[in-house]
């Protein structure tokens, strides 16, 4: 996203992450991408932990918000 932000060129980057760019530019609004699956993967020693949950649980309430702004 830096060298997309600094003028090297074209790249694919999230919608919502356009608003924490001001210079950058969507080329084809029109295109629509399908949504596209998100995966958090965790090594099963330290899937019980407390703060492993704590990311899951965060995860799991901001990401459906951040999406839905756009």
């Amino acid at each position: 996203m830096a060298l997309v932000a600094a003028g090297a060129g074209i790249g694919f980057v999230a919608r919502y992450t356009l608003r924490h760019f001001s210079g950058v530019l969507p080329v084809l609004p029109q295109l629509k991408i399908a949504p596209l699956p998100c995966w958090l993967a965790v090594h099963r020693e330290i899937r019980a932990s407390a703060l492993v949950r704590r990311v899951y649980d965060f995860l799991a309430a901001a990401l459906p918000h951040e999406l839905a702004r756009g």
